[in-house]
């Protein structure tokens, strides 16, 4: 069941069924204003509190356990209106590491239990994708926790030094036995490629299928996710050019999702997606795509961190020209996870890492871009 829902089926959400089982008015996206959700559940839950007052003793509860997955996509108003209706039990269950800024909630913020092992995707993949969101190998580093206990609770070893009058990091991730047939062909968790052009991008995407296909013989097209990180025009046009060259060269479907009315994938397809589908998806193999600068983008960071551990086995990621920087500065850091699957990174300035309400604004700014 989704959280919002429709008016005109109350078991399409949380919040339908629940407007529904205790008569109050549903709102829906369009009218719900500039806090959105967030707004529509302190409604709901204000008008709870008003009829549990009336009816004391007699109040119905709607549910037993609420159980709601991917918490740190809401506010702690959608929890506490769950809870108002859950008679038993509300269990809350969030990705800490779906996002590289803060969460909505402060109840995500502090769980009862924490599972710090990533298995869908490599460990030294998900190291290099969360370093590069969160910005590390830059002057200006979107995240760093000052606390050693949260490094610890994500899933980091470290040792420290001072090197130069700084203090090192020495990261690494415990490494975790996923597959067993692959022995006979080692897997590369991550890809990097830099590319100054459309042209060398088409090259690089061709590249990338003929070994694949070569190298997995039983390959499918359910196997392959590629995804463009831009908001622009181009991103679409050479989505056109690589669902062209996939059909041509491969007599392979694709599916660009953001054209398909239903936002459900076909597994007998190349799955195409804008930076807005990617939530939720795994493939054996992603290509993630960036067209846009990237520097001081948050969301685009984000959504390429997301992307690049959706993978069991490679992700590969294509930078633009427009990235010469990122890649010059993280293609020394991926071969240093893959070499040794560690990464030393020197801790930043405290004046050198973004403020929350800085973060606030860059993610505000995008949005408004997008």
């Amino acid at each position: 069941m989704r959280s919002w829902g429709s008016r005109y089926n109350s078991n399409s959400g949380s919040y339908s069924y629940i407007c529904y089982f205790y008569g109050l008015d549903f709102i829906n996206y369009n009218d719900s204003g500039i806090k959105g959700f967030d707004g529509v559940c302190e409604l709901a839950e204000q008008q709870l509190e008003l009829i549990k007052e009336e009816i004391g003793p007699d109040f119905k509860y709607c549910s037993d356990y609420i159980l709601i997955d991917e918490a740190q996509d809401f506010s702690d108003s959608f929890f506490r209106l769950c809870k108002l209706v859950a008679s038993t039990h509300v269990i809350i269950a969030s990705n800490i590491f779906q996002t590289i800024y803060e969460r909505k909630s402060e109840v995500v913020q502090q769980p009862n239990f924490t599972l710090n092992k990533v298995y869908r995707t490599d460990p030294k993949n998900f190291m290099f994708s969360q370093f590069l969101g969160f910005d590390l190998k830059e002057k200006t580093v979107i995240k760093w926790f000052d606390d050693d206990e949260a490094w610890k609770t994500s899933g980091y070893t470290f040792n420290k030094h001072q090197s130069d009058g700084r203090m090192v990091y020495e990261f690494s991730r415990e490494t975790i036995q996923r597959f067993t047939d692959f022995d006979d062909y080692p897997i590369q968790p991550t890809d990097l490629r830099y590319t100054q052009s459309d042209e060398e991008i088409l090259n690089e995407v061709t590249d990338i299928l003929d070994k694949l296909r070569n190298n997995h013989p039983d390959i499918t097209p359910a196997d392959i996710g590629i995804v463009f990180v831009s908001k622009g025009k181009n991103g679409y046009r050479l989505a056109d050019m690589i669902s062209s060259l996939i059909e041509q060269n491969y007599n392979w479907e694709t599916q660009k999702i953001y054209e398909s009315r239903y936002k459900s994938r076909n597994k007998d397809k190349v799955f195409i997606s804008n930076q807005n589908n990617v939530k939720g998806l795994e493939f054996s193999f992603i290509i993630g795509i960036v067209l846009d600068e990237i520097t001081q983008d948050i969301e685009s960071r984000n959504t390429i961190h997301m992307l690049m551990t959706r993978s069991f086995l490679t992700s590969y990621l294509i930078l633009s020209k427009s990235n010469k920087l990122i890649y010059d500065e993280y293609k020394p850091l991926l071969d240093e996870i893959a070499d040794t699957g560690k990464a030393l990174i020197y801790q930043p300035e405290k004046s050198n890492i973004l403020k929350p309400e800085q973060i606030k604004n860059l993610i505000e700014g995008s949005f408004r871009w997008s």
